[in-house]
C-alpha cells in the first residue's frame, strides 16, 4: 500500500501510557520533531495527555492502560492497551508516513504490525533491553514480553539505538543494516543548570528513579549501612514503585531512616533543585539506554556514579566525566560512594568535566543535527 505523498512528511509518535516522570524524553522529541514534519500527531496514555492538554497541543489520541498484580488480568490488559493502540493507529493510517514508536513502543507489538500491514513506515526507539528488564525484575510473564520484544525488533523498518553498546547488549546484531546511532533529545539548559557550586553542598547522596528491581535500588539500600560506617553522609531516594515498601522495611529494621529521607515521586519541574543539593547521584541499574535523569543531573554539576551500561558507558570517560561502578554489588557500591565523597578535588573535577559534556553533546542544535540528517533517509523532508 502505497503512502499518499501529501501526508508523507506527517509523523505520530507512539508510547506506551506515561506517568509523569516520563515526561521530559517525549516532550524533547516533540519539540524536536515539530518544526521538522508536516503534521505532527501523539498516541499516549495516562499522565502524558494531561501534559500536551496544558500546553495546548492537539492531534493527540489517549490510550487508557491498567496494572494488576495477577498475571492473568495483566495479560489481559495488556492486549487490550495493544488493540486500543492499533485502532489508533488504523485511525490514521491514511494522515501519516512515520510512525516513531518510543518510551515503551518495544511492548507495542500488535498496533506495530498493524502499521507495516498497511505500508506505513515505522521506527522504533527502545530505550534499552527491556528483555533483559522483565527477566531481571521477575516478572511472571516476563518470557512472553521479551518474545514480543524481539519480535518488535525484527518488524520496525529502522531502529534508533543510543550506542553500539546497545547492540551488543541485547544484542541486536542481525539489524544492523537497519540501525541507527543517535539519541532522541536534549536537554534544557535553562531549567537545568548549577545553582550551587558542588564545593558548598552538603555530603548528600542521591537516587532518582523506579523504585524497582532492575533500577539496583535494593543494591544501594544494603550498600548505606557500609558508607554511613565510614563517611558520615545523607541520602534521599526519589520515587516510587514495586519495591517502596520492601525499601523502607529494611531502612527502618536498619534503623537507618534518620539518615534516609524518601521523598516519593518528584515534579520534574522541581528536579533541579534536587540535583544541586546532591553531591553525588548513584545510579546502579541493571540495565539503561540514555538515563535523562543523568545527564539532567550533569547539567547541574552533579557527578553520577552508575553501572556501566547504557550509551553513556560508551560515550563518557570513567573518572572523567563520571564515575562507573565496577557492577553493583552492595560492597562495590559503598566503597565506590565511600571513596568519591572523600575525594573533593576530583568530584569538583568531574562536576565541571559533566557539565561540559552534556552541553556539548545534548543541545538543542547537535540533537537537531541528527534528526535533521536521520529524517530524509525516511522520506521526511518537511515539506
Amino acid at each position: 500500500m502505497a503512502i499518499d505523498r501529501r501526508v508523507q512528511n506527517n509523523v505520530c509518535v507512539v508510547t506506551f501510557p506515561l506517568e509523569a516522570a516520563a515526561s521530559s524524553p517525549i516532550l524533547n522529541l516533540v519539540k524536536i520533531l515539530r518544526p521538522r514534519t508536516k503534521s505532527l500527531y501523539v498516541i499516549s496514555g495516562g499522565e502524558t495527555d494531561q501534559m500536551f492538554q496544558a500546553k495546548g497541543m492537539k492531534n493527540v489520541a489517549s490510550v487508557t492502560h491498567r496494572s494488576y498484580e495477577s498475571p492473568i488480568k495483566r495479560a489481559v490488559s495488556f492486549a487490550l492497551t495493544n488493540f486500543q493502540f492499533l485502532v489508533r493507529v488504523i485511525a490514521l493510517r491514511k494522515r501519516v508516513g512515520l510512525f516513531v514508536f518510543f518510551i515503551g513502543g518495544e511492548n507495542l507489538l500488535i498496533p506495530m504490525l498493524g502499521a507495516r500491514l498497511l505500508g506505513v513506515k515505522t521506527l522504533l526507539m527502545p530505550a534499552g533491553d527491556a528483555g533483559k528488564v522483565y527477566m531481571s525484575s521477575g516478572d511472571s510473564l516476563g518470557k512472553v514480553l521479551s518474545v514480543l520484544t524481539a519480535c518488535s525488533f525484527f518488524l520496525a523498518d529502522t531502529l534508533v539505538l543510543y550506542s553500539e553498546n546497545t547492540i551488543v547488549g541485547i544484542p541486536l546484531e542481525r539489524y544492523r543494516h537497519k540501525i541507527v546511532i543517535g539519541h532522541e533529545g536534549f536537554i534544557d539548559f535553562n531549567r537545568f543548570s548549577p545553582t550551587t557550586s558542588i564545593a558548598f553542598r552538603r555530603q548528600m547522596v542521591g537516587f532518582v528513579g523506579r523504585l524497582d528491581k532492575e533500577k539496583g535500588i535494593l543494591n544501594l539500600i544494603h550498600a548505606i549501612p557500609m558508607v554511613l560506617d565510614k563517611v558520615p553522609a545523607e541520602f534521599v531516594i526519589c520515587g516510587d514503585g514495586s519495591l517502596r515498601r520492601d525499601v523502607i522495611d529494611f531502612l527502618s529494621s536498619r534503623e537507618l531512616l534518620p539518615n534516609v529521607r524518601i521523598e516519593g515521586w518528584i515534579n520534574h519541574e522541581v528536579l533541579p533543585r534536587y540535583f544541586n543539593e546532591f553531591r553525588l547521584l548513584v545510579l546502579p541499574s541493571y540495565t539503561e539506554g540514555l538515563p535523562n535523569v543523568a545527564l539532567e543531573a550533569m547539567a547541574c554539576g552533579t557527578p553520577v556514579l552508575m553501572t556501566k551500561v547504557g550509551a553513556l558507558a560508551e560515550m563518557a570517560t570513567d573518572g572523567k566525566e563520571i564515575f562507573f561502578l565496577d557492577s553493583n554489588d552492595p560492597q562495590v557500591i559503598a566503597d565506590s560512594i565511600t571513596s568519591v565523597l572523600t575525594d573533593p578535588s576530583r568530584l569538583q573535577q568531574v562536576s565541571d568535566a559533566a557539565l561540559n559534556f552534556v552541553r556539548t553533546k545534548f543541545g538543542y542544535r547537535s540533537t537537531s543535527q541528527a534528526w535533521d540528517s536521520l529524517l530524509p533517509t525516511l522520506g521526511i523532508d518537511g515539506d
